[in-house]
């Protein structure tokens, strides 16, 4: 990672964890004519508010955003998305679909692979309190409890689907499940129900959500070559390695090497850092709850299902 740049990951409390999967603080000094490129991975939506001056432009799979509020929410994703850090700094915070079902109104899928205003979901109110909050405060300090308290006043109530969400979670990130069929015995939905929660909460069908997991997990073995070098690590639920590189195309629009070989300095940092401090490595594998072992088990074995 350039000495100019830092990213740092804080994790949310216990009591609004459910809903805000961590905070990270990117802080570029000097940068390159243009800024530093950067990629982010598919994943779950979240917030972002640029501080100091810092920008950026982001290239989504539906549009380029070059002007930008200082607060905005990016969708969930079914891309990777590309972008331009300027000099300056800038917070992100992740949002679980729980977390979007009790902060914003609209649909995930509305705002799936898009970026907009923050104030458009949040309200004007809170998010002007937000980037006054963060102007307000020195990065090089934890900035996790201002943040947990301010959300902490932004969560609505609970959606009545709520544990249902839970268990979608899990079901989407366990690599146990591996195929609609599956998720569908372990969650007890019919298929229009789980399409339609799916949809409202994630963004996506829960298929694709499947997909991108299985993709995620594959991808970032493959990443991690010193342990597992080539693709010996993808995920059984490959039918060969042609199968895994077809999903890389869908997800990344390239081949996993050539992905590989860009240069990411804040990606790299991040993978190590958000892994340590959060769990997971990927904000889309984000756990909340794991799944029991034995109903699941039973499952892909053929036994009866709980």
């Amino acid at each position: 990672m350039p000495t100019d740049l830092l990213v740092r990951y804080e994790a949310a409390s216990p009591t609004i964890s459910l809903f805000i999967t961590g905070y990270h603080v990117i802080r570029a000094g000097r940068v390159p004519a243009g800024g530093h490129g950067d990629w982010l991975l598919p994943g779950n939506p979240y917030i972002r508010v640029t501080l100091d001056g810092g920008g950026s432009r982001i290239i989504t799979r539906r549009n380029h955003y070059r002007e930008m509020p200082r607060a905005t929410v990016a969708g969930a994703s079914s891309f990777a998305t590309k972008l331009s850090i300027d000099a300056g700094a800038s917070v992100g915070i992740g949002i679980s679909p729980i977390g979007w079902s009790r902060l914003f109104d609209v649909a995930a899928e509305d705002v799936a692979d898009r970026v907009v205003p923050l104030g458009a979901l949040l309200g004007a109110a809170h998010s002007d309190r937000l980037v006054a909050l963060l102007d307000s405060v020195d990065l090089s300090h934890p900035i996790a409890p201002m943040l947990d308290a301010f959300f902490e006043g932004a969560i609505g109530p609970a959606n009545r689907d709520e544990g249902l969400l839970r268990d979608l979670v899990g079901v989407v990130i366990d690599e146990r499940v591996g195929d609609i069929e599956t998720a569908r015995s372990v969650l007890r939905l019919e298929p229009a129900r789980l399409r339609r929660l799916s949809r409202r909460h994630f963004g996506f069908s829960p298929k694709l959500l499947l997909r991108r997991s299985r993709f995620l997990r594959s991808l970032l073995s493959v990443l991690d070559d010193e342990k597992k070098p080539g693709y010996a690590g993808i995920s059984e639920q490959y039918t060969d390695v042609s199968h895994f590189i077809r999903d890389s195309h869908a997800f990344l629009g390239m081949t996993p090497h050539q992905f590989a070989m860009l240069r990411k300095p804040v990606f790299t940092a991040g993978l190590s850092e958000r892994s340590k401090v959060l769990g997971a490595a990927a904000q889309g594998l984000h756990a909340i709850d794991p799944l029991p072992a034995k109903p699941v088990t039973s499952l892909l074995t053929g036994a009866r299902s709980y």
